[in-house]
């Protein structure tokens, strides 16, 4: 019993020992579905072709509008600089798989056809437009560079589409570019017009206020209204101390008594008439309302100076904006053309066919070996399918005499 169970057991090496039996049958099936799957391959599924080309930003070295900023305002404790922005970079990828751009292409190279689709049909057009996008492959090398991939079933006809979409992207660009370079000047240009009204409204006021009030610079004017308020006020108190010695010394009615306390008089008179009054038609501005003038001086003199440094800021900014709407030269430098490619891409007839003769072998192998397992099986259910399974004829017979 122990050794019909031993005959029984079915391990690795007997698997070996199957396949070193059937070799020649392996061999064969091996041969045979290499063959067949290359011819299929060769036969059903179409080469693909790649064509690529590779391109670079051409940023300008010129300060645009971010340059012509920072240059704008020297007040400003931080530069911001002109480094080059991969904004435009961001937005090949947009461009290239919008649908106008993809639509340009399918119409131009009759595409729709070779799909097989319709053009007229909503539908076809959808699928057109997936199976393009599934064909062009956008990647960015590690130096910057961005490398447009296009798939196809035709040589030639690859390496052109691949040339159309440089092309067309370039064109794309340049056109936004213009786009967005037009809409800031005309935006700049009302603005500017706009700033050069509200400084000459500005300007008008400031003069009105300089010819009604006297105040003409503040820093300086101030500065020599208190270094004669100071003056007098000296003088004021030297002749009052010079008064007080003199009556001390002199009778009240003594000439130099009389001349001094004339001169304090006159200097104590004039300093409460610049006091309260100031000077008509002149530069010296009553102190009293010195703060209130000073004030609405500041006031207007800033809204001066803020209207001129906008215009100081936009108007660069403007010229910019109109050089930037004549700039019509490609953005992207075409480093590498794409050419014919002399190799099909897609599909590697060898290395399919090698791997589906190699899973027909596999195949085969793994049915013997669940047959051998199946065929020792020694439980009595299990043995009674398989003579079920592997005796067709006493199948047959059992439901003859079961169907009698």
């Amino acid at each position: 019993m122990e050794e019909n169970k031993a005959q029984r057991n079915f391990d690795i090496l007997d698997l070996f020992l199957l396949v070193a039996t059937k070799k020649n049958k392996l061999i064969l099936a091996f041969t045979v579905s290499l063959i067949i799957s290359y011819l299929g391959i060769l036969l059903f599924i179409d080469d693909q072709y790649e064509a690529t080309s590779t391109i670079v930003s051409t940023v300008d070295e010129t300060p645009g509008l971010l340059g012509s900023l920072s240059k704008s305002f020297d007040i400003l404790p931080m530069k911001l600089g002109s480094a080059q922005s991969r904004v435009e970079m961001d937005k090949y990828n947009t461009l290239i798989y919008s649908r106008s751009s993809l639509e340009s292409i399918l119409s131009s190279y009759d595409l729709y056809q070779t799909y097989g689709c319709d053009s007229t049909n909503a539908r076809d057009r959808e699928k057109a437009l997936a199976k393009i996008r599934k064909k062009i492959k956008i990647a960015e090398t590690e130096d910057g560079a961005v490398q447009i991939t296009f798939i196809d079933t035709e040589p030639k006809r690859v390496a052109a589409i691949t040339n159309t979409i440089v092309e067309l992207l370039n064109n794309r660009v340049i056109n936004l570019r213009i786009s967005k370079s037009r809409e800031s000047r005309l935006f700049l240009e009302q603005r500017l017009v706009d700033l050069k009204a509200d400084l000459q409204k500005s300007e008008d006021s400031l003069k009105l206020f300089q010819e009604k009030t006297g105040m003409l610079e503040m820093t300086s004017q101030i500065k020599e209204i208190m270094s004669l308020y100071s003056t007098l006020e000296t003088n004021v108190i030297s002749k009052q101390i010079q008064l007080g010695i003199l009556e001390k010394t002199y009778d009240q009615v003594s000439p130099v008594v009389v001349n001094t306390r004339m001169e304090l008089e006159e200097y104590q008179r004039k300093l409460d008439e610049l006091n309260q009054k100031g000077q008509r038609g002149g530069l010296m501005l009553p102190l009293k309302s010195m703060p209130n003038i000073s004030m609405d001086y500041l006031r207007l003199f800033r809204t001066v100076e803020i209207s001129g440094t906008l215009l100081k800021f936009l108007t660069p900014l403007y010229e910019q904006a109109k050089i930037d709407e004549k700039k019509d030269y490609p953005i992207l430098q075409v480093v590498d053309k794409a050419i014919t490619p002399a190799k099909r891409s897609y599909p590697p007839r060898t290395f399919f066919s090698f791997g589906i003769a190699l899973f027909v072998i596999c195949s085969i192998i793994l049915f013997y070996y669940i047959n051998e397992k199946i065929r020792l099986i020694t439980n009595p259910r299990l043995l009674q399918l398989g003579k079920l399974l592997y005796n067709p004829s006493r199948r047959t017979s059992n439901n003859d005499s079961n169907s009698n």
